[in-house]
């Protein structure tokens, strides 16, 4: 019992330890961010207003280490536009991002899959918005957020 705690505190221990941090302000930086994190890191994105982003966050965190993408201040990260959000993968958490004064001409704001085939598993989306996020015409079908997955 006691190399069982010592083994798990061990783990948890260095996984914060070689946690990293990324601050992001463009899709290209952000998109590197996101193909390089490890379990435990986090992926800020700085405060502003982001036009046209389609943000992939494809990653694999885990029960104990999640992935985090989130605003560097709640509701100060604004995606406008286009923008959209894919979750995929396991174990990740976005938080604090506000879509506002856009739509997306098909699909979902927000998805929760990588593709029809790989849903996601165990992750979160909390402290986020979509204010006046409607296309033009009332007559074309839009959803803000699709959940595909487990758990």
């Amino acid at each position: 019992m006691f190399r069982f705690v010592v083994f798990c505190f061990t783990a948890l221990f260095l996984t914060s330890v070689n946690a990293k941090e990324y601050k992001v302000n463009t899709t290209s930086a952000l998109a590197l961010s996101i193909s390089s994190s490890l379990p435990g890191d986090t992926i800020t994105i700085l405060n502003g207003t982001y036009s046209d982003w389609r943000i992939a966050f494809y990653a694999a965190g885990t029960s104990t280490a999640n992935i985090l993408l989130r605003a560097e201040t709640v509701g100060e990260v604004v995606l406008t536009g286009g923008s959209s959000l894919g979750i995929g993968g396991q174990y990740l958490v976005v938080n604090g991002l506000k879509f506002q004064n856009g739509y997306i001409s098909k699909g979902s704001v927000i998805d929760f899959r990588k593709s029809p085939s790989s849903k996601s598993s165990y992750c979160r989306l909390t402290n986020t918005s979509i204010i006046d996020y409607n296309p033009p015409d009332s007559l074309t079908g839009n959803k803000w957020i699709s959940l595909y997955g487990y758990h």
